[in-house]
């Protein structure tokens, strides 16, 4: 199966150990015979600014990368702002939610408002 994982965490020359549980289970998928393609943020700067612009880069980047490699699934981790990443890819997508995302969910009504149609419109989530 052809895949394109998307994920706002991941592990980088500057911080090995962020979000290296996705990047293992990266590596399990392409053991598995997977042909995985991953587009992803690093650890960096966050800010008003800076965080919707690199979104909105992880976008780009994610469209690019379904044009190119034609991915059966995309599979995303979190919820909000990771799954409307995967929404925007026009591909079917499966999410992981993480603990962080039910906690968002219950402190902002935009996060909750927000992650209802990543729910909905997801092939399969998992928790």
């Amino acid at each position: 199966m052809r895949i394109l994982l998307v994920s706002n965490m991941y592990p980088s020359r500057q911080r090995p150990e962020y979000g290296v549980f996705v990047a293992r289970m990266a590596d399990a998928l392409r053991a598995r015979g997977h042909d995985l393609d991953t587009v992803v943020l690093h650890a960096g700067d966050r800010g008003p600014i800076a965080t919707p612009r690199a979104y909105a880069g992880l976008t780009r980047q994610a469209r690019a990368a379904v044009a190119r490699h034609r991915p059966d699934v995309v599979y995303a981790h979190f919820l909000v702002p990771t799954g409307l990443v995967a929404i925007a890819t026009g591909i079917p997508y499966v999410i992981t939610a993480h603990g962080a995302d039910v906690r968002n969910v219950r402190k902002s009504p935009v996060v909750a408002a927000l992650t209802k149609p990543v729910l909905r419109r997801a092939a399969s989530v998992i928790c």
